[in-house]
């Protein structure tokens, strides 16, 4: 993975990330040719066999640069040699831990949640197409759900029988954890908690089923799928919280 990092003087932190739009049935192939865990097993098991996606009724899926590489899809080069660019205010970051400031924010969630994005999480809510995210999008055991009214969708890989996260549907990234009022902060919050040091747990499980893998592959284990489509730069800035 190629990531730019960048510094900025507003907001808290925002990526832009290449992504491509392709066939759904060819990227849940690739998925299919890359699980490698009982997560990936049980996640696979629970979506839609194709051609449709089961989300919007639709053929296609966006995928991020990244993401089409974790899982051994092809793609053109990026126009500036990049997957994606994360820019972090680091003027309002600790940039150690433990805090030394508690009006501040914590450098590595902050990092860890932009470098997510550019690795493909996100939702497609709000666009033509749906993202990877989406397809983990539900509002009750068995039920997808793919609307921004209501607050009741939460990340899932079981078809909706375990909660794992609960969806932002407020303002912000629709791919991103709900973050408003009191709650326990995680790193893919949608709006980032000051004094507060999140690890990646959920997130983890997550980038497992979207088709990352936390071992070394075989060398040429990967199948190499054309994807068509063309490349995009999609940006998403995300606001701290006071």
């Amino acid at each position: 993975m190629n990531i730019q990092f960048k510094t900025m003087s507003t907001g808290l932190g925002k990526s832009s990330t290449w992504i491509g739009t392709g066939t759904y049935a060819s990227f849940l192939a690739a998925l299919v040719a890359d699980k490698s865990t009982t997560d990936d097993d049980t996640a696979i098991a629970y979506l839609p066999s194709g051609p449709t996606n089961g989300v919007d009724g639709g053929t296609n899926i966006i995928v991020s640069v990244a993401n089409l590489h974790a899982v051994g899809i092809s793609t053109n080069p990026t126009p500036d040699g990049f997957d994606g660019t994360v820019s972090l205010n680091t003027s309002i970051m600790n940039l150690t831990r433990p805090p030394g400031d508690p009006a501040k924010y914590d450098l590595k969630a902050v990092a860890q949640h932009e470098i997510d994005e550019v690795l493909g999480s996100g939702s497609g809510l709000g666009l033509a197409t749906i993202r990877v995210m989406d397809l983990y999008r539900y509002t009750l055991a068995g039920a997808r759900t793919y609307t921004t009214s209501g607050d009741d969708a939460y990340f899932s890989i079981d078809g909706g029988t375990t909660k794992l996260a609960r969806f932002n549907q407020g303002t912000g990234d629709k791919g991103d954890w709900w973050s408003s009022g009191p709650h326990t902060p995680q790193v893919q919050d949608a709006a980032g908690t000051p004094n507060a040091t999140p690890n990646m747990v959920v997130e983890l499980r997550m980038l497992e089923v979207i088709g990352y893998n936390f071992t070394v592959p075989e060398p040429g284990s990967l199948a190499l799928l054309g994807i068509g489509g063309m490349l995009i730069a999609g940006r998403r800035a995300r606001r701290a919280v006071k």
